[in-house]
């Protein structure tokens, strides 16, 4: 019987992966010390940011406007890391830049603009109160407080109220009844029948008085308020009045008691009475003054006096006496 040979037992686990790694382990110790002995001997050392190149900065997402792209190289400029733009970015930026500098120029040339305006208005009130000031042809006394108007017509705006016997400049344009004045360098429009050449006296620019009058006993029992009124101012302002007469039978002013008659012998004080009852015809209830064969009326204010026809005899044609009717 033929014996067989006794077999080895296996080796265990351990020892078998260890003959396999141990050799393995060698050769990467070998390798390993290699490479350090050849690596170059120099540390490294940290480099600044600044120094870094755009190549070597990785690239952040381009922004989704050209705006935004603008301001994202200004930022990469205080940086002085400078991307470079895209030709479309660059010419977003020109345009912007155009568009910013034109908007400037525009300014700029709206306030030239404005300020020469300025300097052409205040150049044409020169001229035209320079030219003004050549029509003014001299002076004239107001007769009682008057309207200074913007314009030649009652309807216009009255800016001021000059007293009477003030004087004032005028010129010789005239229309429509009222006299261009000047005031304060301004143009305004008087009506010219309150104007006079010559300064009112005391007795024509005195006030109204209500003071009784005993020249023509018994006149008022007849006359109306506004008679009364017209009658006691005259008699108070005009000594120079011998009498009065009122109310008779008559089929005018004088037979409703609505006329008075101021007797005067003094052409020009009769005058002075005239226009001062004239100017007052608002205050004392005045509708129309005759004397020396001329008439003025409140409806026709505007025409000044006017002349009337012959009546015959020097009483019939007012020469002696200034006849007021009243409302």
């Amino acid at each position: 019987m033929r014996v067989r040979p006794r077999r080895a037992k296996p080796a265990p686990t351990a020892v078998r992966v260890g003959r396999v790694a141990a050799p393995a382990l060698a050769v990467g110790a070998l390798i390993t010390t290699a490479a350090v002995t050849a690596w170059p001997s120099t540390s490294l050392q940290a480099v600044p940011l600044d120094d870094v190149r755009p190549s070597a900065v990785a690239s952040a997402p381009a922004p989704a406007n050209a705006a935004a792209r603008a301001a994202q190289a200004a930022r990469s400029n205080r940086s002085e890391v400078r991307p470079s733009l895209s030709a479309g970015d660059e010419k977003a930026a020109m345009v912007e830049s155009a568009r910013e500098r034109a908007i400037e120029i525009a300014a700029d040339e709206a306030k030239a603009a404005e300020k020469a305006a300025k300097a052409a208005a205040k150049k044409e009130a020169a001229r035209k109160a320079a030219e003004l000031a050549d029509s003014v042809i001299g002076s004239r006394y107001t007769t009682s407080a008057v309207k200074l108007r913007t314009t030649p017509s009652k309807k216009a705006k009255s800016v001021e109220i000059i007293g009477e016997a003030k004087k004032i400049k005028v010129t010789e344009t005239v229309r429509k009844g009222y006299r261009q004045v000047v005031v304060d360098g301004k143009a305004r429009w008087v009506t010219d029948d309150y104007l006079s050449k010559k300064k009112p006296s005391a007795e024509e620019t005195a006030g109204i008085s209500d003071a009784s009058c005993g020249k023509s006993s018994g006149i008022e029992s007849g006359l109306v308020s506004n008679g009364v009124k017209a009658y006691r101012a005259m008699c108070a302002a005009f000594p120079q009045v011998s009498s009065f007469g009122g109310r008779r039978s008559s089929n005018d002013f004088h037979g409703s008691g609505q006329a008075i008659d101021a007797m005067i012998s003094d052409s020009k004080a009769g005058w002075r009475l005239a226009n001062w009852v004239r100017a007052n015809a608002s205050r004392l209830g005045v509708s129309e003054v005759i004397y020396s064969q001329k008439i003025w009326t409140v409806q026709r204010s505007g025409e000044g006096w006017r002349g009337m026809s012959d009546r015959g005899s020097s009483t019939a044609n007012h020469y002696d006496h200034v006849h007021v009717s009243v409302y």
